[in-house]
């Protein structure tokens, strides 16, 4: 009997012990009801994702991060120093769900372009005997005096293109070259003018007005000015150049013609001796300053860089940002900006990539075709991105690349491929 009793203890002593199994699914339900409870929660001040899968920031957006210097919010923009990847993410996180898998948003924003130079390099080509002899050798043409007239009806521009063409007939879509002449116009001075080449005919730019007429200031001319500038033979923040060219020019050019122009080259100083510029026009009456230029000068070398400047400016830029779920916390996560080079290929691009995908500008992805194993996009592409964007390869930036392909059926239309360069070779990037 006393045996008895003790297993009966003991049997009902494991089954009181023994686990629950519905209240174990229980705690796991009220965990994941916990975990859906805490994110809805964190997404109670938050706004859905736009089903697009796009959003334009507004003035209120930029504001949020900030309004002082620095910031976006104090010219309601991004630049150069106020960077969009820096400033974006967090913006993000605060306004948007937290989502519990990877969702990418196109965010539009403005983006600020300060003033620019574009410089022209002048190395100029100085015409010979040969080239005015070209151009005539009769009276009143070029060659009779070996120089252009201000009072030919035929304009110095219309001369040297053929003065182009017959020195420099092997040269490529886009060259860029200076050409120095003499022109007599009342005296004789040299005047340089630069042309571009577009594949058939060189044509006279209009990037600066500078690499005409221009004149850089020797010690003399700083002595005609006198006081201060001749002695130390610059202009300064207390003896500025535009205060003093005016009269120098009209003594030093007295027989200039209304619409004349120069771009005078002079020694600049405060802590260091600068080179700087400014054009100048003559109205018939006075010169009158119009705009400073950007000139670097090389010693010792008539080469030297003429610029002119481009105003800033802003523009809308989109940027793809992808939120990532966190793998350490739950409910948590942060939004990462795409950081590849974005770049669609033009027409012209897939004759440099291989005469497959030259002859009709695309990739054909057919069975049997040049292209029909996307390794052979990879490796091409890759060999392009070489030539054409050599400093960011090197860097190993990561490529995303838009592409026209053909397949032979209706489906035919652009792709997007991202590709990478690691330990020397061309990967397709495929996360």
């Amino acid at each position: 009997m006393f045996k008895k009793y003790i297993l009966g203890i003991s049997l009902a002593s494991m089954l009181f012990s023994s686990c629950n199994p519905l209240e174990d699914i229980n705690k796991e339900l009220d965990a994941k009801q916990a975990v859906k409870d805490e994110l809805i929660q964190k997404n109670l001040s938050r706004t859905l994702i736009p089903e697009s899968g796009a959003y334009t920031l507004a003035t209120i957006d930029y504001d949020s991060m900030g309004t002082k210097d620095g910031q976006p919010g104090k010219y309601d923009s991004f630049s150069e120093k106020v960077d969009p990847k820096a400033f974006i993410p967090g913006f993000l996180y605060k306004k948007f769900e937290i989502l519990t898998e990877e969702k990418t948003l196109n965010v539009t924003y403005d983006f600020y372009t300060p003033s620019s130079y574009k410089n022209s390099e002048a190395t100029a080509y100085v015409m010979t005997a040969e080239d005015y002899d070209l151009l005539g050798t009769g009276k009143y043409q070029p060659g009779e005096k070996d120089r252009f007239s201000a009072s030919d009806k035929t304009k110095p521009a219309e001369y040297i293109q053929v003065v182009l063409r017959n020195n420099f007939n092997a040269s490529l879509k886009g060259e860029e070259k200076v050409v120095q002449y003499k022109l007599y116009k009342r005296f004789y001075e040299d005047r340089k003018q630069e042309y571009a080449y577009d594949g058939t005919v060189w044509t006279l730019t209009n990037k600066t007005e500078g690499l005409d007429n221009a004149y850089k200031m020797v010690d003399a001319d700083y002595q005609a000015i006198g006081g201060g500038v001749a002695k130390y033979k610059n202009f300064s923040k207390y003896a500025k150049a535009q205060d003093y060219l005016p009269a120098f020019l009209k003594t030093k050019f007295s027989n200039a013609a209304s619409g004349d122009k120069k771009v005078i080259q002079y020694n600049y100083s405060y802590t260091k001796i600068l080179i700087e510029a400014i054009n100048f026009t003559f109205d018939g009456v006075a010169w009158q300053k119009t705009e400073n230029v950007s000139v670097s000068a090389i010693e010792g070398s008539e080469k030297w860089k003429v610029s002119k400047k481009t105003p800033g400016k802003t523009e809308p830029v989109s940027l793809d940002f992808t939120f990532k779920p966190s793998k350490e916390k739950v409910n948590e996560g942060s939004w990462v900006p795409d950081n590849s080079v974005k770049y669609t290929l033009e027409a012209e691009d897939y004759a440099q990539i291989s005469e497959a995908a030259d002859k009709y500008n695309n990739f054909d992805i057919r069975a049997g075709k040049a292209y029909a194993d996307r390794a052979a996009i990879v490796k091409d592409l890759g060999a392009f991105l070489e030539k054409k964007f050599s400093s960011e390869v090197e860097s190993g930036e990561l490529f995303t690349i838009t592409y026209a392909y053909y397949n032979g059926s209706s489906d035919n239309g652009s792709a997007i491929i991202k590709v990478q360069k690691a330990d020397g070779a061309w990967k397709e990037v495929t996360e």
